[in-house]
């Protein structure tokens, strides 16, 4: 836009009406020319709403830091509305001298003004804000979404302290807590988080694996496009390539060190010599800590050295002989129990089974070969997918629900191109699927028990603290009542002993009265007697005078 178009913009500004100012405004904000900053900033005393809007809109196109203290005083604003596009405004002008009035209203606004204001900061990237985001999060305990957002803001601000602050998250209880956490760490692109998330992919939700496995592929280009397996098998791999030393220890030391050592990656170089080395004295402890276990690099390490020792578990030839009875429940009730057994041979015997008989469409066959589709899924899915790509198209609809049922999360991408195409129901093909339609079934059927599971805890919480205040309140009438006879029964004592003293001291007056009254008495006997002894003195004067 052209110098004159600005100054004619700025020049009609003074005299339309507010709806003709609304447009105005809003050419001026997408301008980009700070020319209009001054007249946009003499609007935000207008009480219409819709102008109000425009402007803080217009001020945050233009990014010019003299409007931030206008901005910070309608944050507060009675209207909600205004309040937000407020924040939103601070944050794409992105001045740092927003952050500390922007922190200080964070507690005390509206929750729907605070996730803008959040959503600003992280915009800003201050480091200043960590320490309030944190205690907007301790004090308001926000919900799902809402400390999403604050989650997001710390993941933007690209200081350690506030990528230290949210891997804690990353153990939370809520599921999709964990899931924004794995994501937000993902956006830090801070390489020294890379550790801490495969740490984390032993999660047991499908959803949080699928956030971790993205975010890891932010912030390794290595990881791009690969599976939870093949991150493991990766970095697994590369693990046991860096100590060397552990190769010249003997085999009894190895049992010794394993025994003693806490750190998860120790534990793995030197599981993986007791393989090497065929340290066959080590199958029982590695048996026993295969069970406590829940570092996913240290249970890889047992499985691969339990297979170079040969090891079988007690039931495992009992449990394959059941599975090739021609009785099919016996067949469905050794799947079940080898689905717990990851074996190279029992993913042989039931692999075998399902390439022999996946086209058979009776019921019982469908059941069993669905049975083992579902016990592969816990081994690395490199090893079927090629084999459920062929079948894919062919297998019966049940099979291929059970197919779909295990590479849904998946980031193969044999398997992301596989439920890409179009969707089969009930033998027929229906319209293309899209991951977002397939892709999180599960964790959609985890997220609605979880769901189910919080509303009753909600509901449990409600009528806890409904008693919990019912009891405090009848606690406190009782006090009450209580402190209110206490104080009448020391007023009734103050007057009892009020009145005692009052009659204590009139006793102590009459007394006083009466020795008063005796000493006149005896003042005035005394007085007679003196004036009887003068009046006798004076009448003998007066006689011996006479005389």
């Amino acid at each position: 836009m052209v110098k004159d178009e600005v100054e004619d913009l700025i020049y009609r500004l003074k005299f339309k009406n507010p709806k003709e100012r609304v447009e105005l405004i809003n050419t001026l904000g997408n301008s980009g020319d700070i020319r209009a900053t001054t007249p946009i900033l003499q609007q935000l005393i207008s009480k219409n709403v819709d102008l109000l809007v425009a402007s803080i809109f217009a001020l945050g196109k233009l990014k010019d830091a003299r409007a931030v203290s206008s901005l910070v005083d309608l944050l507060n604003h009675k209207k909600e509305k205004v309040g937000k596009y407020a924040a939103q405004s601070l944050g794409k002008i992105g001045d740092p001298s927003a952050v500390e009035s922007m922190c200080a209203l964070l507690l005390q606004v509206k929750i729907p003004i605070a996730q803008y204001i959040l959503e600003s900061l992280g915009m800003i990237g201050a480091k200043e804000a960590v320490s309030s985001i944190l205690l907007f999060i301790e004090k308001k305990k926000p919900k799902e979404e809402l400390l999403a957002t604050a989650i997001k803001a710390l993941s933007c601000i690209k200081d350690p302290s506030a990528v230290s602050a949210i891997i804690p998250y990353l153990d939370d209880s809520n599921r999709n807590t964990r899931a924004f956490s794995a994501e937000a760490l993902g956006i830090s692109k801070d390489p020294k988080t890379i550790k801490i998330l495969i740490d984390h992919l032993s999660d047991p939700d499908d959803y949080v694996i699928e956030k971790i496995v993205e975010s890891l592929g932010n912030l390794n280009p290595s990881f791009k496009e690969k599976s939870k397996e093949e991150i493991v098998s990766k970095v697994y791999l590369k693990l046991i390539k860096t100590k060397k030393d552990l190769a010249y220890q003997e085999p009894e030391d190895l049992i010794t060190l394993l025994k003693k050592e806490k750190d998860s990656e120790l534990k793995v170089f030197i599981i993986h010599q007791i393989g090497e080395k065929q340290v066959s004295k080590a199958l029982k402890p590695l048996v026993k800590m295969q069970k406590s276990e829940t570092n996913i690099f240290v249970l890889k390490a047992i499985q691969e050295a339990l297979d170079k020792l040969n090891y079988l578990p007690k039931d495992l030839e009992k449990y394959i002989n059941q599975f090739r009875s021609d009785d099919f429940q016996r067949k469905l009730n050794a799947v079940s129990a080898l689905s717990m057994i990851q074996n190279d041979s029992v993913f042989e015997e039931l692999f075998s089974y399902l390439k022999n008989n996946y086209q058979n469409q009776d019921d019982q066959f469908l059941s069993v070969n669905s049975s083992i589709i579902d016990a592969l899924s816990k081994y690395e899915l490199e090893k079927t997918i090629e084999f459920y790509k062929k079948i894919y198209q062919s297998c019966p609809i049940e099979l291929y629900d059970a197919i779909n049922g295990v590479i849904e999360n998946s980031m193969h991408p044999i398997a992301k191109s596989l439920l890409s195409q179009p969707y089969r129901s009930d033998g027929r093909w229906g319209k293309p699927l899209s991951l977002m339609d397939m892709g999180f079934k599960k964790a959609a059927k985890k997220e609605e028990k979880h769901l189910k599971e919080q509303e009753k805890l909600e509901k449990q919480k409600i009528q806890s603290s409904i008693k919990a205040k019912e009891a405090f309140a009848i606690q406190k009438e009782k006090e009450q009542i209580a402190l209110k006879k206490k104080e009448q029964e020391k007023l009734r004592l103050e007057t009892k002993q009020g009145l005692k003293k009052q009659k204590e001291q009139k006793k102590r007056d009459a007394l006083k009265a009466k020795e008063l009254e005796k000493h006149k008495k005896e003042l005035a006997k005394r007085e007679a007697k003196r004036k009887k002894q003068i009046e006798k003195s004076t009448s003998g004067k007066s006689s011996e005078n006479k005389s």
